[in-house]
């Protein structure tokens, strides 16, 4: 039996491996900013994809709740973020000098 893939040339995308020039300065400002950019298409996205169902066009349901959990799994992900970089930041701020 022959399993084909049913999202073909997606698996790659999705796995696409990013490479960084260590050389290269990356701040933390940006990538910080590009994340937030990334979570707000993801949610205009799911917001698309939620007005044209309850338009009544052509989309299916699962594609609209995958849009929207990647939009969730990733504010999270932020929001955890910014709260560790928070915590690091207190805890530096009770070290005596």
């Amino acid at each position: 039996m022959k399993i084909t893939n049913y999202f073909p040339g997606r698996i790659e995308e999705i796995f696409e491996k990013k490479h960084v020039d260590p050389n290269q300065d990356v701040k933390f400002e940006d990538m910080i900013k590009n994340a937030i950019n990334n979570i707000s298409h993801l949610q205009q996205d799911a917001d698309k994809q939620i007005q044209s169902f309850l338009n009544g066009e052509p989309v299916d349901l699962h594609n609209v709740m995958i849009a929207l959990e990647k939009s969730n799994i990733n504010f999270r992900l932020l929001t955890e973020i910014r709260n560790k970089a928070l915590m690091a930041y207190e805890e530096i701020m009770k070290m005596p000098i």
